[in-house]
């Protein structure tokens, strides 16, 4: 997986936790972070589902995320994370299976807009 959660919250998409040395860690991606696009494609009027399913299509491939990074409470930058799963650090695994860490389905706040 990439090692983030996503949350839909006030008609947005964003990222609700971030998982230490995950693909989305390494590649700069921040809690509180709002989704824009995923792989070139507007995300900000997709349901949740739909947001996740991009995401998660192609597992094991590079995505290619936009998202508005909060500077401070008056200033905010426009910027693509990509996330490759082949640089996550390797973590240990828990007893009996491998660790996987994929987008959540938290449908918290509004649920969406669209």
């Amino acid at each position: 997986g990439f090692g983030f959660h996503i949350q839909t919250r006030n008609g947005g998409h964003f990222v609700k936790k971030l998982k230490k040395n995950s693909p989305a860690d390494l590649a700069g991606m921040l809690v509180n972070d709002q989704l824009v696009g995923v792989d070139g494609v507007d995300v900000r009027l997709k349901k949740h589902d739909k947001v996740v399913e991009m995401i998660l299509s192609g597992t094991g491939k590079g995505k290619a995320i936009l998202v508005i990074s909060q500077k401070s409470d008056s200033e905010a930058d426009m910027l693509e994370k990509f996330i490759d799963p082949s640089k996550a650090v390797p973590q240990t695994a828990p007893q009996g299976g491998t660790e996987l860490e994929e987008t959540e389905t938290d449908r918290g706040g509004s649920g969406g807009a669209g």
